[in-house]
């Protein structure tokens, strides 16, 4: 006959695999909702924080105990300055030196745009980096015809191997500086790093440089031509400044475009609804101006 001591084990393993398949469960929903994206990644990640302690998978001061952590606060900071230096447009004053430098070389230009992204990535986020030089980069492939695909691959790669320069590009260096201070071993510095990172980026770009008919892809620049806004806009400069309009949710009427031409010389130059992110380019007068437009 088994006795208590062997019930109460088996009891406790019970327990233990039933938290371990919740735990997983909240991982995998997670994970779900990061790839779906029906909501935003920071309401995820307060969702996981509320509901693991009403599962009673952990304490309330566990739940929260990861906003004191030295790791978490720092990857919250480096994302805040790279939205300040998104919002300052600092980046797009940086753009029309390094063309000039570039000239119609493609090696130049990768050179030189990949250096300037992996030094910009190694204080702020890698796609945040590389996402503010896309509107420059497409200009530079539309004016020197060369492959869209060409440029982004080595700029791609640059911005992640920049985020190894310095201490703060780099979160998993981060999360392994605050892991070490329990065990009393000294953290890295903010350029312990600088010296690998560095080799790290060069070794990258000069490997672009020297297998890109190998490596980048064969395609013609006609083959991804695309709509360069900013381009776009240029076309318009003799009408004036131009500025983004939001109609209201509750508009009753509904004017053409060419009803707001000719009424208000107001001249539409692209259209868009709110939740969406592209743009209809000369839209035609025809079409009737509607809400959330």
């Amino acid at each position: 006959m088994p006795g208590p001591l062997f019930f109460m084990r088996c009891s406790g393993i019970m327990e233990l695999t039933n938290q371990m398949i919740m735990v997983m469960a909240m991982i995998g929903v997670a994970v779900f909702l990061f790839v779906i994206e029906w909501v935003r990644v920071d309401v995820v990640a307060i969702i996981m924080m509320v509901t693991l302690p009403l599962l009673g998978l952990v304490s309330p001061k566990e739940a929260f105990i990861g906003l004191s952590s030295n790791a978490v606060v720092s990857i919250i900071a480096v994302i805040i300055i790279g939205a300040g230096l998104d919002r300052t447009g600092i980046i797009n004053r940086l753009v029309a030196p390094v063309m000039k430098l570039a000239g119609q070389s493609q090696s130049r230009i990768t050179i030189l745009i990949a250096g300037t992204v992996a030094a910009i990535s190694s204080f702020m986020q890698n796609i945040g980096a590389a996402a503010l030089f896309l509107p420059a980069i497409q200009r530079v492939s539309k004016t020197t015809k060369i492959p869209l695909s060409q440029l982004l691959m080595p700029i791609g790669f640059s911005a992640i191997l920049g985020g190894t320069i310095t201490l703060v590009g780099c979160s998993p260096l981060i999360l392994l500086n605050d892991l070490l201070i329990p065990f009393k071993l000294k953290p890295f510095g903010l350029f312990d790093v600088t010296p690998i990172g560095l080799a790290l980026v060069s070794s990258g770009i000069l490997y672009f440089i020297l297998f890109k008919s190998l490596v980048l892809p064969k395609r013609s620049a006609s083959d991804e031509m695309v709509v360069d806004s900013t381009d776009h806009l240029s076309r318009y400069q003799h009408l004036g400044v131009p500025c983004e309009v939001i109609t209201p949710n509750g508009l009753k009427e509904r004017p053409t475009l060419r009803q707001l031409r000719d009424q208000f010389f107001v001249n539409i130059i692209a259209l868009t609804k709110t939740e969406e992110k592209n743009k209809t380019f000369s839209p035609s007068l025809d079409l009737e101006l509607a809400p959330n437009t």
